[in-house]
Order: structure tokens, then C-alpha cells, then sequence
């Protein structure tokens, strides 16, 4: 068995260790008066310690120092990049409000230039509500106060979107609309857009609740030309506004896109059609207003209060 290291030290040293623990503890129970010459012997101590000490201080009080400077620009810089991103946020709120601004110009002069021959007056204001019952999806506009609302008042919206017409409120400050997608809403006619100036397609549509409108379409014979086979309705083409019981400055607005041709269960040498509007007009956040009004500018709908 391998003895201690210790013991195979020096007779004379074999004691030290514990000869100084007994020494220290003596002189840790000791009064002052009797240990007051030790104090003498500090001087030895603090002679190569005393310059390695001074020069720890020192630099120690400098990084502190240092990185207290450091925490105040690290404020004042978060203060700045704060001011910064406010006026940047405000930057974007003006431009995106300017872009807003040139989109509704350019919605007004679209509209006008839709049926040039029909006078109307155009009026952009948002949706403040529903209903009073939030499952029947009308919508709350409202009319600015020197214009007259009632049933031929038609309202679209973006990219000349049909979203309905006014079904209540006429005469006041607040009118409710109803989507042309709503059930309750009636069928509605709309022209089959083959192609940009082909109108010889006809559709009588109906709402079926779940955001379209489904129909029949048959064929005007009057608009083809003689000898010229009749188009056919096919998927993504456009179906715009051609219904006398509304409003004349409201005919050639989007009702929708086609979005599927089927055969007709009930007419079996007829072709169906659905159509989705190119937004949901049930949930939009502002709309176009449309008042028809005489040659002068004044009468019908639009007249003044």
C-alpha cells in the first residue's frame, strides 16, 4: 500500500504544517495587545502588492466607467432610432393615402367613362355597418347629406365590381345595400363577354348564397350576323350589367367572372353558368356610389336636399 507523500518528507518537515495551524489559531483567539507586532510586518506585505493593486483600480474604474458611457449612447441612440421609425410611419401613412387617393380618381374617371351618354354622379364613402341582423350580410353606407339616395342608387367598387343596390334608407343620411350575391337579392341579367365587343350572350342570373350567382344563358340571335356561328360561354370570361330594371348609368358594371359552364339539368341544349364576383361584395370596406342625373347635372336621384 503506497504511504502519503508527507510522510516520506524530511524529519524536519513533517511537522510543519501542523505547527502553523496551531501557531494561526493561537494567534486568531489572541487579544490585540498580545498580536499588535504583527502589524509591523504588513508593510513586507503590501510592498509588492500595493503597485499591482493601484494599477487593478484603476482600470477596473475604466471599463465601469467606459461601459456607463456606453449605456447612455446605447439610450440615446434607441431614442433616436424610436423618432426615426415614428416619422418614417408617417411617411408611409401620407403616401399610402396619396396612392389611395389616385386610385379613387381613377375609379371616378373609369365609371364616367362606362356609359359617357348617361350622366351620374359618383360619391366614394365607406361601409359603417351591417345590418341589425349580422347573418343577413346588408350593408350600412352612408350619403352625403346634399345628395338623395333610393332604389336605383347603385354602389360598385373596386375595378367597377357590381356589389349591389340601395334597399332602404332611401331619403336619409344612411341607406342599407344588398349585395347582388345575398339570396334575398333577385335575379339579374348580364351579358356574357365572349370577347370585348361581342354582346349576342344573355344570362339571367340567381344568388345562391355561397358568394355566386348561377344561371342559364341563351343566345340573342338579333346580334349575330348572318352565316356566324354563336359564341360560347367559357371559363374566366367576364359577365357585365344589361338589366333594365336597373339603372341606366349601372348597365356594363362587372357582375362577375366566370367560374365553371355546365349543361343546363333543366334545358339540356342550354348551357349554365356560374359566376363569382371578382371580390367578395359582401365583405367590402368602402364602395362607389352612383346617382343618375339629368343633362343639366341636377334631378333624379342626385338631386339636392
Amino acid at each position: 500500500m503506497a504511504r502519503p507523500s508527507y510522510a516520506t518528507a524530511p524529519a524536519r518537515f513533517r511537522f510543519a504544517i501542523p505547527v502553523a495551524v496551531v501557531v494561526l489559531t493561537v494567534f486568531a483567539l489572541s487579544t490585540r495587545r498580545l498580536t499588535g507586532w504583527v502589524s509591523g510586518l504588513s508593510g513586507i506585505v503590501l510592498l509588492p502588492t500595493a503597485p499591482l493593486s493601484q494599477w487593478l483600480t484603476g482600470f477596473t474604474r475604466g471599463v465601469l466607467g467606459r461601459a456607463g458611457q456606453t449605456s447612455a449612447s446605447d439610450e440615446r441612440t434607441r431614442a433616436l432610432e424610436e423618432e426615426r421609425q415614428t416619422f418614417y410611419t408617417m411617411y408611409l401613412r401620407e403616401r399610402a393615402e396619396n396612392l389611395q387617393l389616385r386610385d379613387f380618381i381613377s375609379e371616378l374617371q373609369r365609371g364616367v367613362a362606362l356609359n359617357p351618354n348617361q350622366p351620374v354622379r359618383q360619391v366614394i364613402t365607406p361601409i359603417i355597418g351591417t345590418g341589425a341582423d349580422t347573418t343577413t350580410g346588408l350593408l350600412t353606407a352612408r350619403v352625403p347629406a346634399d345628395l338623395v339616395a333610393d332604389r336605383n342608387t347603385v354602389a360598385a367598387t373596386t375595378g367597377l365590381q357590381l356589389v349591389g343596390r340601395v334597399s332602404s334608407g332611401g331619403g336619409t343620411s344612411v341607406v342599407t345595400l344588398t349585395p347582388i350575391t345575398l339570396r334575398n337579392a333577385g335575379k339579374i341579367r348580364g351579358i356574357v363577354m365572349s370577347d370585348e365587343t361581342n354582346f349576342s350572350l344573355a344570362a339571367e342570373l340567381s344568388p345562391r348564397g355561397d358568394g355566386t350567382l348561377r344561371g342559364v344563358v341563351r343566345v340573342l340571335e338579333s346580334r349575330i350576323a348572318p352565316g356566324t356561328r354563336p359564341p360560347e360561354p367559357m371559363p374566366g370570361q367576364l359577365v357585365r350589367l344589361d338589366d333594365p330594371d336597373w339603372s341606366p348609368s349601372s348597365t356594363m358594371l362587372i357582375v362577375g367572372r366566370v367560374e365553371s359552364v355546365d349543361p343546363s339539368p333543366e334545358e339540356s341544349q342550354r348551357l349554365m353558368i356560374t359566376v363569382r364576383p371578382l371580390v367578395n361584395v359582401e365583405r367590402v370596406a368602402r364602395v362607389l356610389l352612383r346617382f343618375d342625373v339629368d343633362a343639366e347635372g341636377s334631378g333624379g336621384e342626385g338631386v339636392k336636399r
